[in-house]
């Protein structure tokens, strides 16, 4: 029902909003609600900020095949990438993967970041001690999700719309996890402090 009468109760609420304000005061607070709506995201969901951070740092840019495992250095990016094998990254390294398949594992020990978007995973997700921040964001894991002891500041670990053949456990991480309101398909179960993110 919203969806197809989107553009009539955009209409109407336009035109109500022009009744009450008047057609200078309805453009102006169209507009102020628009910069509200953007600081807000912005506040309230700082990972997703800091993928446009990352995707300026990109220090190795990896597209197209990638044959055999793949160890992170510095701030790697996978842009449309088919990594045949698993991923480490390593203390202090970044993973940003977007739309990318690797079909092996991706673990991640002590890592600055790792953010996954709109990507596929052959094996378990193993994400330990993260320092900076995490996002997995549109990702197929065909194994378990383990995120465990992460100490990100105030940037909340994000697990949302995802799809997991295994498992979702997250344990000792500070803040806990969230999903943005975008629940997981989880095929195990989703426990300790990602219980209720599927």
């Amino acid at each position: 029902v919203f969806v197809g009468a989107s553009n009539q109760l955009g209409e109407f609420e336009s035109g109500a909003t022009a009744a009450l304000l008047g057609p200078v005061g309805s453009v102006v607070l169209g507009g102020a609600g628009s910069v509200v709506v953007a600081l807000l995201w912005w506040r309230l969901f700082p990972a997703l900020a800091r993928r446009d951070q990352l995707v300026r740092t990109c220090t190795s840019t990896v597209t197209g095949q990638h044959a055999g495992s793949l160890v992170v250095d510095g701030v790697t990016c996978l842009d449309g990438a088919t990594v045949d094998g698993s991923v480490v990254v390593p203390a202090g390294a970044s993973l940003l993967a977007i739309n990318s398949s690797i079909s092996g594992s991706v673990s991640a020990s002590r890592s600055s970041a790792v953010h996954l978007y709109h990507s596929t995973v052959g094996d378990a997700v193993v994400i330990s001690r993260t320092t900076g921040s995490v996002a997995l964001v549109d990702v197929t894991v065909d194994d378990s999700v383990v995120l465990s002891r992460g100490d990100t500041g105030t940037i909340e670990p994000i697990v949302a719309d995802s799809t997991m053949t295994g498992s979702l456990v997250c344990s000792g991480n500070s803040p806990a996890p969230i999903n943005l309101g975008a629940p997981n398909a989880v095929a195990g179960f989703a426990g300790g402090q990602c219980a209720g993110l599927d």
